[in-house]
């Protein structure tokens, strides 16, 4: 993640810390866009970074803490005129195999609750990445914001 160096000036860099609870997840959603409209940054009219966010932290939520509400999932996000860059931390369980799913297409019969995140997620992000290191799943991803 490339935070180093003075901010252009559409630069936006927020460092969040957010518990592993759907509230905590909904409500840093919720915060972050009216941080981002306040300033009146071209993200905070542009949808495509919360459904992203809001995926991966479910799967945080869900999978790697197994809906315990007592984890704790680091947040870095650098929001500029061009790209949306993210890093998401936990100590949650590892993903299976320390790999990212695969994310096939499905349609909505073949699946139980939800199943379509990793799908959006991989059609939506320029870059994916996901390693473990130092018992933290370290999950990093790049946006380019429409125009």
């Amino acid at each position: 993640m490339r935070l180093p160096g003075p901010p252009s000036p559409c630069e936006m860099r927020f460092c969040l810390a957010l518990r592993s609870r759907p509230d905590a997840v909904r409500d840093t959603l919720v915060d972050l866009r009216a941080a981002l409209q306040r300033a009146e940054h071209p993200a905070g009219s542009w949808p495509d970074w919360e459904i992203v966010l809001a995926e991966a932290l479910n799967n945080v939520v869900e999978h790697a803490y197994q809906e315990a509400p007592d984890g704790t999932i680091s947040l870095m996000l650098r929001f500029d005129a061009a790209e949306l860059e993210a890093e998401l931390r936990d100590d949650g369980h590892p993903m299976p195999d320390l790999r990212l799913p695969g994310g096939k297409r499905a349609t909505p019969e073949d699946l139980p609750e939800g199943g379509f995140g990793w799908f959006l997620i991989r059609q939506m992000t320029r870059r994916l990445d996901y390693a473990r290191i130092d018992g933290q799943n370290v999950l990093r991803f790049r946006m380019s914001m429409p125009g």
